[in-house]
């Protein structure tokens, strides 16, 4: 599944460089990844690991999730806060 900001774009968006993402993902997430906005899916997408720095190209992103919820009618929501 992708996350970006419909309208408004992508997800997030950076000038380059190394930064380090955190987060916690809810029970059911399996994975949390990123993709340039302007691929076409989520397919090659780059795993993030919470905690460890990535270096990436300036531009804008947006995350791409895996998850294994049943029956729920709606997914929990998390945050990702970055750090340079």
């Amino acid at each position: 599944m992708r996350f970006d900001c419909a309208s408004a774009g992508a997800a997030f968006s950076t000038s380059g460089g190394v930064s380090t993402p955190t987060f916690t993902l809810p029970t059911g997430y399996t994975r949390l990844g990123y993709v340039s906005h302007s691929a076409t899916s989520c397919s090659g997408s780059t795993e993030l690991i919470s905690g460890n720095a990535v270096t990436m190209a300036a531009g804008g992103y947006d995350y791409c999730v895996d998850y294994n919820v049943v029956g729920a009618a709606t997914l929990p929501s998390f945050t990702v806060t970055w750090s340079n």
